[in-house]
């Protein structure tokens, strides 16, 4: 008999072809544990166990049939279910089990004391995290204040990869005692400051679908900043799925517009060259604020100054204009980005580096509604010098779009600012216009006759 033959014929290769075969699988694992012991369910585990270190990654979930095994036996015989899941925990919970399904079994089959004791009795390396679990599908009715101080400890000293990212449940404990919550977010806070992947359970604080975020007024009542601190401190190390559209963020400004100065710093001091593609934040909402004037002026400000005192080129201004939530307010919030760049033009025209800020992103706008601001620029500082300086391209390197058409739409932008230039005083400014035509219509003669010669 070959390696082959024997290996197919071997106890391992049965169990495993048990496990794998979905259309009798759970009924042929009752069959099969019907009379087990408590020794036969270590055999049965560690055999599973052997089988798991010699398979892909992605049949794990079809052979660990722990939760389903220890589910049907709870249902069968509580008593042999507490000794069999006590015994498995003493080993050290080698097979990683699906706590989430075992947990509430043990609630309900043995009661509150006696899954306490199933749990927390032994010594096993990932004991908190069944704690954790425990305390998260505990009933309300039986939360005592131990169990409050318990969870306060677990908090306090667990290891982050044991924390549960799930907290509403922190709510019931917090009808039972008020400020529980607040305390919770606190420690978290606290531990992120050293290492930040705790604040990763901080997240659902920010998910729409959660009651803990539907009811984050309330819990903050009286500590508001540990809102803004848990929101500064998730935005860290989850900054592309916390709050998308700005609804936590709105709620927090409303109680402290300042907040936005701190969140942006923050944001630079992490990462000194902040892009637009660092923030997939819809800030539209800021927008549709009736003090989006003073949010953006905050804004403005705090870009402007990180931009211009590190020296580098930054687009993350772009990230406050070129989103929006509704279409049916599109036209609303153009209107007013429209109308705060007016003013700021109007108001500070002979600042240069301001100006050089502010027009790197109007680049960005299409044709008609970059005109707008460059006629302004042109109604408030008819310096040469300083129209040089401002920027008309785009430093965004569109990829899928070829040299030649992307050089003939700058040309006809070019030849409506020369529109703008029609007068004696702007007759300078239009030949330095002229000249930029001049060069990108050399560019497309370069470019047609490079996609001849190739083709």
């Amino acid at each position: 008999m070959d390696d082959i033959e024997v290996r197919f014929q071997s106890p391992d290769y049965a169990l495993y072809d048990l496990l794998t075969n979905n259309e009798c699988r759970e009924k042929s694992i009752t069959k099969l544990t019907s009379s087990y012991s408590k020794e036969d369910y270590d055999k049965f585990f560690h055999q599973i166990l052997k089988i798991l270190k010699t398979i892909e990654c992605r049949l794990e979930w079809e052979i660990n049939q722990i939760p389903f095994i220890l589910k049907e036996l709870a249902s069968r015989n509580s008593n042999l279910f507490y000794e069999v899941v006590r015994h498995y925990l003493e080993q050290g919970d080698y097979l990683e089990i699906n706590h989430w399904v075992v947990v509430p079994n043990l609630l309900s089959t043995l009661g509150t004391a006696r899954a306490f004791s199933v749990l927390n009795t032994p010594e096993y390396p990932s004991k908190n995290k069944w704690l954790f679990s425990y305390y998260q599908h505990l009933p309300i009715d039986d939360i005592q204040l131990k169990d409050i101080s318990a969870l306060y400890d677990l908090y306090e000293e667990s290891k982050y990869k044991y924390f549960i990212g799930d907290i509403d449940y922190l709510l019931k404990y917090e009808s039972i005692q008020k400020g529980f919550v607040t305390d919770i977010v606190q420690i978290i806070i606290r531990r992120a400051r050293v290492f930040p992947e705790f604040a990763h359970s901080l997240f659902s604080m920010f998910q729409p679908s959660t009651e803990i975020n539907k009811t984050l007024n309330l819990v903050s009542l009286g500590k508001f900043n540990l809102l803004e601190e848990a929101y500064i401190a998730l935005d860290r190390v989850k900054q592309h799925f916390i709050d998308y559209n700005g609804k936590t963020l709105s709620i927090i400004l409303d109680n402290d517009p300042t907040f936005i100065d701190k969140y942006l710093e923050d944001k630079f001091t992490r990462e000194v060259c902040l892009m637009h593609c660092d923030d997939n934040r819809d800030y539209s909402f800021i927008w549709l604020r009736n003090d989006y004037m003073d949010i953006m002026q905050r804004v403005t400000s705090i870009v402007f100054e990180n931009v211009r005192d590190n020296h580098r080129y930054c687009d993350y201004y772009e990230s406050f204009y070129n989103k929006s939530v509704n279409p049916q307010t599109d036209d609303s919030i153009l209107n007013k980005q429209n109308n705060y760049l007016l003013k700021e033009i109007e108001c500070k025209s002979d600042k240069n580096d301001y100006m050089q800020f502010l027009f790197s992103l109007i680049t960005s706008f299409p044709l008609q509604r970059k005109l707008i601001f460059y006629t302004a620029f042109l109604e408030k500082n008819k310096k040469l010098d300083d129209f040089k300086n401002l920027p008309f391209e785009s430093t965004s390197i569109d990829f899928s779009s070829s040299v030649v058409p992307m050089s003939q739409e700058k040309i006809d932008f070019y030849e409506k600012v020369t529109e703008l230039c029609n007068s004696v005083t702007l007759l300078e400014h239009r030949k330095f216009i002229e000249s930029k035509i001049r060069g990108m219509k050399v560019l497309i003669q370069y470019q047609e006759k490079k996609d001849f010669t190739e083709e």
